[in-house]
């Protein structure tokens, strides 16, 4: 059973990511460090759980870390047998938020091609690999749900046997925008979450699910845009053009972000048990109308 989280670089910044700020030592413990995925799918999305939590709270805290792919999810065995599960590379992450001379900074890491796999559908863009996007809360959130996705389609009992989920084609690294196009075909074609090991139950469906979460906010986001058009379009009075709307970032949201994810997947209670276990005590109540499913 995983008992604590720990977020940590590879230098001397560390966090402590224990689960409902419960009083633990931190720890720096790397002899020993094995994938996340190498855990049974019980542990590992366990562990999953805990780290998205600590991830979350250091977010608000002022921490960001913005390079989530599953190499960086690391657990260890404690002599008591229990798990301990890991964060790393905070290294080029850490970042604070409300310095006004200090604005969000552009993912320059969509260059390396480990993390294509893991990024959200919107950075695999040439504007991002431009530096000119900035990283938003929902970004990371999206990272962490294609780390699943990764796992469950491409891993069995530990080791990678595809190397992207079944119904992507030509997946080539080296190109990352055709990678995003690839992603973003995947989810809005609804494409089947095909497990790569008959050990994935409980993860197969959540993988499903958090796709599927993932069609609802684009689809939303879509919805939102569409009316800022119709608003610039019935503006004008004749008279005067007025301009484009911009399609900016909008500012970070991250505890709406937190809240709509949790009221997606809190119906899913029932068909993955360890949901319950980690359902926020504090989730604020979504508006019914935003969180449709």
């Amino acid at each position: 059973m995983v008992q604590s989280v720990i977020i940590a670089s590879n230098s001397t910044s560390t966090l402590d990511g224990v689960r409902h700020d419960r009083s633990h030592p931190i720890e720096r413990i790397y002899d020993g460090l094995r994938p996340l995925h190498e855990l049974t799918e019980d542990d590992f999305i366990a562990a999953w759980f805990q780290i998205l939590d600590a991830h979350h709270r250091a977010w608000l805290s002022g921490i960001q870390h913005k390079d989530v792919r599953l190499c960086n999810l690391m657990h260890y065995r404690r002599p008591d047998h229990s798990i301990g599960a890991m964060l790393l590379d905070w290294d080029h992450s850490l970042r604070h938020i409300g310095s006004e001379d200090e604005p969000m900074p552009a993912y320059v890491e969509a260059r390396m091609p480990d993390a294509v796999p893991f990024l959200a559908i919107d950075l695999l863009t040439s504007k991002v690999l431009k530096g000119s996007v900035p990283v938003l809360y929902r970004h990371a959130l999206e990272a962490f749900i294609w780390v699943l996705i990764w796992a469950v389609c491409c891993y069995r009992h530990g080791k990678m046997v595809y190397m992207a989920p079944r119904g992507f084609h030509k997946w080539d690294l080296r190109d990352p925008i055709s990678c995003g196009v690839q992603k973003a075909a995947f989810i809005s074609q609804n494409k089947p979450i095909i497990p790569a090991s008959d050990g994935w139950v409980y993860g197969a469906k959540l993988a499903k699910h958090l796709a599927m979460y993932l069609i609802h906010k684009d689809t939303a986001r879509a919805v939102k845009h569409k009316a800022a058009y119709l608003r610039w379009l019935n503006s004008s009075d004749g008279s005067t053009f007025p301009s484009l709307p911009t399609s900016d970032q909008p500012e970070d949201d991250p505890e709406r972000e937190w809240s709509e994810f949790w009221t997606w997947i809190s119906g899913l209670r029932k068909h993955v048990p360890c949901i319950a276990e980690f359902m926020p005590r504090d989730l604020p109540k979504a508006k019914a109308d935003e969180n449709k499913q």
